[in-house]
């Protein structure tokens, strides 16, 4: 069972919230009434009512008035986002990225315009627990990794099957594993991230941080955190916008290790804004090797 959602999205400019992606209803809230509607006129007239016309090809319109459009949404919506996002102006970005989020001709305040949008009346959390209970899909727990991994010559196989991640470091107490997943479900962005998983591979047991780090090497990444993000040792961890939880430093859940080095991996919203990207932190692993048990 579904139930309706239709999601919205308003963009802060100035004291007003404005709907996000500019349509017409952002227009007349933007603009003096006869100003919005010769400008809602020239838009509807030149491309349509219903369409949606990317902010780059709004700028090349010979048209002042609709350009005059263009440059309050490049202005204001599309410049500082873009550049925080992806460290360029949108007009140096490929147009099929600004043309993700463009201007709809249309009073259509919904951020999708799919004509089926809804959530799990029950929530996702009974959607999965149902998933999980059907049939045909088996649930295990307690399972030992041995009895379900194979190290070999050629990589590592999962129930006979050769698996499929990137093997960064073997050494005989530690195999490390390495995943990325890239997402793109519509909108503004995509979804990055990487993974990794340490093994024993003597024992095939999956390995916590507490098992790979002595307690002193939170306090050694922090340190070294803090340098990096200019963050004084007498201030908050959180006190130039990073949100760790309680407002304590944490290692991430990502750790990979390689011959020479040591990544430690925050992926996008776990300690910072999406536009932050992944927080890389990387250790020579000689300097770290005083830290790890299991090398």
């Amino acid at each position: 069972m579904w139930t309706s959602f239709q999601h919205e999205v308003v963009a802060q400019v100035g004291e007003q919230l404005i709907p996000v992606p500019f349509n017409l209803n952002t227009l007349h809230m933007v603009f003096e009434k006869d100003k919005a509607e010769e400008l809602e006129k020239k838009l509807t007239d030149t491309y349509g009512y219903g369409s949606k016309v990317p902010i780059m090809e709004l700028r090349k319109s010979e048209d002042a008035g609709i350009r005059e459009i263009a440059d309050y949404v490049y202005q204001n919506i599309f410049l500082y986002y873009t550049m925080k996002q992806w460290g360029q102006r949108p007009e140096e970005v490929s147009e099929e990225v600004t043309s993700r989020v463009p201007v709809l001709i249309s009073y259509d305040n919904r951020y999708f315009q799919d004509r089926y949008q809804g959530m799990p009346l029950e929530g996702y959390t009974s959607m999965f627990q149902k998933l999980l209970n059907h049939p045909n899909i088996q649930v295990e727990l307690g399972v030992k990794a041995r009895d379900r991994l194979e190290l070999k010559e050629d990589g590592i196989y999962f129930d006979g099957q050769l698996f499929e991640g990137e093997v960064i470091y073997k050494s005989d107490k530690l195999v490390s594993i390495r995943f990325e997943l890239a997402l793109f479900t519509g909108g503004a962005h995509g979804y990055t991230s990487v993974s990794f998983l340490n093994f024993d591979p003597e024992s095939g047991r999956l390995l916590s941080n507490n098992d790979l780090f002595s307690k002193d090497f939170i306090k050694y990444a922090e340190t070294r955190f803090r340098e990096i993000n200019k963050i004084p040792e007498n201030e908050s961890i959180n006190s130039t916008g990073f949100f760790f939880e309680e407002d304590t430093f944490q290692l991430p859940q990502n750790i990979g290790f390689h011959s020479n080095k040591v990544v430690l991996i925050y992926n996008a919203y776990e300690i910072a804004s999406y536009s932050e990207g992944n927080i890389k932190l990387e250790f020579k692993l000689e300097e770290a090797k005083k830290y790890i048990k299991n090398l």
